[in-house]
């Protein structure tokens, strides 16, 4: 199975008529329908950063491997190091 594809960003969020909203791509078909608005703007917020996100942890776990950082801060480090490689497994990264 390869990698997993999913719809394009930036989604958004768009009102419905009565109640709540849906999250919408950014051609404008609905793929997530009626929630709760805040539940959407959630949802849209942690999609369109995801990609952002991901390059940044990836560049702070790096850094952190590559830092010349004093025996008495080293475990601070590493916790910071074990941290980040365990959010980005989460994501498949």
């Amino acid at each position: 199975m390869g990698k997993q594809t999913h719809t394009p960003t930036p989604w958004e969020v768009q009102d419905c008529r009565h109640a709540g909203a849906n999250v919408v791509s950014s051609d404008g078909n609905a793929f997530v329908a009626r929630m709760a608005h805040g539940d959407a703007a959630f949802i849209v917020a942690a999609c369109n950063a995801h990609d952002e996100l991901v390059a940044a942890l990836r560049k702070c776990e790096h850094a952190l491997q590559l830092s010349d950082i004093s025996s008495a801060r080293r475990e601070h480090v590493e916790m910071a190091r074990r941290m980040a490689r365990a959010a980005l497994a989460k994501v498949g990264s």
